[in-house]
């Protein structure tokens, strides 16, 4: 009976090993589970400030833009109102016989013309380049969605 006995507590004991080596294993496991939910969980921190940042730089760039926009209106508009007022004034002075106006009227709407033209040639590819970054960054906010 000894042998018995010796045998079985030799069995208990191989059997206590492989639940202990199997309990260290699935430990190692719940640990590697464990740091991998922390690095993600860093990971999503991470990538929502990065959303957060992108947001904030277009809201930035698309109030830049429409300030840039409201300028270069505010400029064409009062140079719209004078030259509609000057070519009602160059209408009125057309000789009908001739079919010509006055030349000072002329020139001063082909000065004011040009004055837009300088406005739109300062403005517009300021405009385009803030489009083009508000784009861009407009990009990168629905990418970090």
């Amino acid at each position: 009976m000894t042998s018995h006995a010796v045998d079985r507590l030799h069995h208990d004991i191989k059997k206590l090993k492989g639940a202990e080596h199997t309990r260290d294993h699935e430990a190692h496991k719940l640990h590697k589970d464990a740091h991998a939910e922390k690095h993600e969980h860093n990971v999503a921190g991470r990538e929502h400030d990065r959303f957060d940042e992108s947001k904030k730089a277009f809201s930035k760039e698309h109030d830049a833009l429409g300030k840039l926009k409201n300028a270069e209106k505010k400029k064409l508009s009062g140079m719209d109102t004078q030259l509609t007022a000057l070519q009602q004034q160059y209408d009125d002075s057309i000789d009908p016989l001739t079919g010509q106006g006055d030349v000072g009227l002329q020139m001063q709407i082909a000065g004011l013309q040009q004055r837009e033209a300088d406005v739109h040639a300062q403005m517009d590819p300021k405009i385009a380049a803030d489009q083009k970054k508000a784009q861009s960054l407009h990009a990168e906010v629905e990418h970090h969605r």
